[in-house]
């Protein structure tokens, strides 16, 4: 029993990393872009952290034993509640397509405002924030009718 908790550990461990070392990559240039002062790595972080959680909620709802979204920093200035909450309400049928809507727009506008203050050249980034957000929209959209389904 052990073994089989210690290799799906190093499992989700490695997918994790995985998934950071992308959104990494997607922020690395954001110190550089900017000033590197206490603001701007901040804000870089928050950042990092907002994409993070993004696809975090998208795999913990596709995939509901992943737990990607245990322990994830809540965030006021971009959370409407804590990301583990938000799947646990999508996957108990909890969650109305307005919530759904409010936590999209406000990552969106977050995430937009953040982009700016870090980057010379936005487009980019505005693309890749913008196409996680509908990833994760339609994935909470999607598990709301099977729940509904069921």
């Amino acid at each position: 029993m052990f073994l089989v908790l210690g290799l799906v550990l190093v499992i989700v461990l490695s997918t994790c990393a995985m998934m950071y070392s992308h959104v990494e990559g997607f922020v690395s240039n954001a110190s550089n872009a900017s000033n590197a002062s206490n603001a701007s790595s901040d804000n870089a972080f928050e950042l990092k952290l907002l994409m993070s959680k993004i696809t975090a909620i998208d795999d913990d709802v596709s995939s509901p034993t992943t737990g990607r979204t245990l322990g994830i920093q809540f965030r006021t200035s971009h959370d409407v509640e804590p990301a583990e909450v938000i799947v646990a309400r999508c996957l108990s049928n909890s969650l109305q397509i307005r919530d759904i809507d409010i936590i999209c727009y406000k990552f969106q506008t977050r995430g937009t405002e953040l982009i700016q203050t870090l980057f010379l050249n936005c487009s980019e980034a505005k693309n890749e924030l913008s196409t996680r957000i509908q990833k994760m929209r339609k994935a909470l959209l999607k598990r709301q009718q099977t729940v509904s389904l069921d």
